[in-house]
C-alpha cells in the first residue's frame, strides 16, 4: 500500500505538516508569549528549511535519481534537526543546573555576535533551552519537537529505500 503514494503527494503531505508546526510555534510564540530559545530557534529555522525542501520536491520529476539527491537533503536537514533537539533534550534533562540561567536571545546573538560565537552559545546552551515550560498530553514542546523530526527521518529514509 505504501509503495503506491506518489512521491508528490509524500512532498505535499509533508510540507502541509511542516507548515501546521510552524503555524504552531507562531501561535505559542505571539499569541501564548512563550518565547523561544536558541535551540528552539534553530530547531525552527530547520523546519523552515524542510518545508522549502519539500515544496520544491512537489514540483521536481518523480525520476528515482532525483528523489534520491532531494531526499538526501531532506534527510541530511532533519538530521542536524534532531542533533539540535537531542541537545536540548540532554540539557533539560541532565544538566539544568549547569546551564547559565539567562543569556542573549537567538536575535540579538544573530545580530551582534560573529557566527562562530553565536553557535558556540547555542551548542553550549541557555538557561531557557533547559527549562519545559509547555506540556501537551504530559509531553513537552522539545519531545513533540523531537517526535516530528523522528517521523520526518523516517519519511526520508523511506523515500530513500523505496522504488519510485
Amino acid at each position: 500500500m505504501l509503495k503506491n503514494i506518489p512521491v508528490r503527494l509524500v512532498n505535499v503531505l509533508s510540507c502541509l505538516a511542516v507548515v501546521i508546526l510552524l503555524a504552531l510555534a507562531s501561535y505559542l510564540q505571539r499569541v501564548k508569549g512563550l518565547e523561544p530559545c536558541p535551540l528552539c530557534m534553530v530547531q525552527r529555522l530547520i523546519f523552515i528549511g524542510m518545508a522549502i525542501l519539500f515544496f520544491i520536491g512537489i514540483f521536481l520529476p518523480a525520476r528515482p535519481r532525483v528523489v534520491k539527491v532531494h531526499y538526501s537533503f531532506v534527510l541530511l536537514l532533519v538530521s542536524l534537526g534532531l542533533v539540535a533537539v537531542f541537545r536540548q533534550l540532554w540539557l533539560i534533562h541532565f544538566s539544568a543546573e549547569q546551564v547559565p540561567s539567562c543569556g542573549a536571545d537567538f536575535y540579538y546573538m544573530v545580530q551582534h555576535l560573529p557566527w562562530g560565537q553565536v553557535l558556540s552559545e547555542i551548542v553550549q546552551g541557555q538557561g531557557d533551552c533547559a527549562r519545559d515550560v509547555w506540556k501537551v498530553a504530559g509531553i513537552g514542546l522539545p519531545a513533540w519537537s523531537a517526535l516530528a523530526f523522528l517521523f520526518f527521518w523516517v519519511v526520508a529514509i523511506w523515500q530513500l529505500c523505496r522504488k519510485v
